[in-house]
């Protein structure tokens, strides 16, 4: 019976209660259900105990929370920990937490050795899910970037407003020959190539974009290094910003 359906037993429960409530004997009934014996004895004692002439379905499994090998207040501090700190801050041989990674940790703190099934319902329980990390430099002062788009950054904008001026954001990047980019679709087992030269070299870039996103006059702005570094700018923008010069 436990390798059919729930749904498949109920059905098979509720003609054999039936057959037995129309007075067919109980081996009768088992010998035409393929049932065993012993299940339709319990079936009938069940039935005198409630006082009643069906069998209510009852939710398959254990309850939530029932036999949980950690209890509310284990989970919270479990919780508490990945929320807080990565593994290798709590000296466990992992970067990121992983399902693996969470197992180790319950172990240490509590001697309790989990499946890994276990720990993603634990997980799935927090809310939590895999997720793409975002990059994040060790150097980066998050109190410094907040002062600086509260403070610094009006005071930027309102010199450039009394000065009639442009607010210009330059990046740089580099790019490289032997770097592949993007995923292409193709048959399992069969990775896709791409044809490139053999000859590696480099090439950074340096653009800039205002703040309504138009073209300033170092809009096209390149310093590209390949043999050696050379400031370039497209005709354009030469021609704005001689103008710009000029006035």
């Amino acid at each position: 019976m436990r390798e059919i359906p729930a749904a498949a037993q109920d059905e098979i429960r509720r003609r054999a209660i039936a057959a037995l409530n129309s007075g067919v004997k109980q081996v009768e009934v088992a010998r035409v259900m393929s049932l065993p014996e012993r299940t339709i004895r319990r079936w009938v004692a069940q039935m005198k105990r409630e006082g009643g002439t069906a069998i209510e379905p009852k939710r398959r499994g254990r309850k939530a929370g029932e036999a949980a090998a950690l209890n509310a207040r284990r989970m919270k501090r479990i919780e508490s920990i990945v929320l807080g700190k990565m593994p290798d801050q709590l000296r466990l041989p992992f970067y990121l937490w992983t399902r693996e990674a969470v197992g180790a940790l319950i172990e240490r703190e509590y001697g309790i050795a989990l499946s890994a099934a276990s720990i993603g319902n634990y997980l799935k329980r927090w809310g939590m899910s895999p997720q793409k990390l975002v990059r994040r430099a060790y150097e980066r002062d998050d109190t410094a970037i907040q002062r600086w788009l509260e403070t610094d950054y009006p005071a930027i904008a309102a010199d450039a407003k009394r000065r009639r001026a442009l607010i210009i954001w330059a990046d740089e990047c580099g790019v490289r020959s032997d770097d592949v980019r993007g995923r292409s679709f193709a048959p399992k087992g069969r990775t896709p190539e791409i044809r490139t030269t053999g000859q590696r070299f480099g090439c950074s870039m340096i653009s800039a974009v205002s703040n309504r996103g138009g073209r300033s006059p170092f809009g096209c702005l390149k310093v590209v290094f390949m043999h050696r570094p050379s400031l370039t700018l497209c005709s354009a923008c030469r021609s704005t910003a001689k103008a710009g010069r000029s006035r």
